[in-house]
């Protein structure tokens, strides 16, 4: 079993150059879709081997670039991940995923730490579809909070994961712009 690690990028070179540093070894690829400066993405190549960058056009869709990702990627199983998260507990992740695999799951959902208060105590959080199965039956939907939705319910299978967490690490300016983002959208 192969595992992807997928992410969708804006321009956040900095943020792409910390998580390859940290999770790259965890996953077999690693599959990013840059909006802007795609030359610079592609000089990470050099020391990580396994990255592969893709140049996206953005269409105000974020569930069209994670589909549009996930058709280039050809691993079994692939972990979703934004640039501005970090991965609790990044050791559980590959057993994890070959678990999936063996019980032939479609869908890992982690638990998401997404909000936060001034004193650093989680304020909003959910279950959020982290790592998926790859076989065309399941498909981002929505431009904006994108979820997965599958072409065959009746033989999707999924399960909650405790062994990591993904928390989301964002400045309140960059939750500021975000939120105006979504609203244009």
């Amino acid at each position: 079993m192969k595992l992807a690690l997928a992410i969708i990028v804006k321009d956040e070179l900095d943020e792409i150059k910390r998580i390859l540093k940290d999770y790259s070894s965890i996953f077999d690829e690693v599959h990013i879709a840059v909006d802007f400066n795609f030359a610079e993405f592609e000089k990470l190549k050099e020391s990580y081997p396994n990255l592969h960058v893709y140049q996206y056009t953005w269409c105000n869709d974020f569930s069209h670039k994670r589909n549009f990702l996930a058709s280039k990627i050809e691993c079994e199983y692939y972990f979703r991940m934004d640039c501005d998260d970090v991965i609790l507990h990044p050791e559980n992740v590959r057993e994890c995923a070959e678990k999936a695999w063996k019980d032939k799951l479609s869908i890992v959902y982690a638990f998401y730490e997404y909000a936060f208060d001034q004193d650093g105590n989680i304020i909003a959080g959910h279950y959020r579809e982290t790592i998926i199965r790859n076989d065309g039956s399941l498909e981002w939907n929505k431009p904006v909070h994108e979820n997965l939705l599958s072409k065959d319910p009746f033989n999707q299978h999924f399960v909650m994961d405790k062994s990591f967490k993904i928390k989301h690490q964002k400045s309140s300016e960059a939750e500021d712009n975000s939120a105006f983002r979504n609203i244009d959208i």
